[in-house]
């Protein structure tokens, strides 16, 4: 699947209101996290999302983890950065 598809997919899922879950796979160091990042940031001011919440499974080993995840890494959309501009700590093993 090419770039191009999987931005058009995101932007998509970012202009949608209801709830829902998207998920980007791919091996580590493919840049999942820069590309996601660099969407949101694109698409901060036509989404329907006031919110979205990323969250790496690796180490994620039951439900409670992933919930607690979800919460924590919880952000506004509008807060949405390029990915140069602003680091960020994801929590991935709470």
């Amino acid at each position: 699947m090419s770039t191009e598809t999987v931005r058009n997919v995101v932007v998509r899922f970012l202009r949608e209101a209801k709830p829902g879950v998207l998920v980007l796979r791919g091996k580590w160091g493919v840049g999942k996290t820069y590309f996601w990042q660099s969407c949101v940031a694109a698409a901060a001011n036509e989404s329907s999302r006031k919110h979205y919440s990323y969250v790496s499974l690796f180490g994620v080993s039951s439900i409670q983890q992933l919930q607690l995840a979800t919460f924590i890494n919880t952000d506004e959309i509008a807060n949405a950065r390029d990915p140069g501009s602003c680091p960020r700590t994801w929590c991935t093993n709470p």
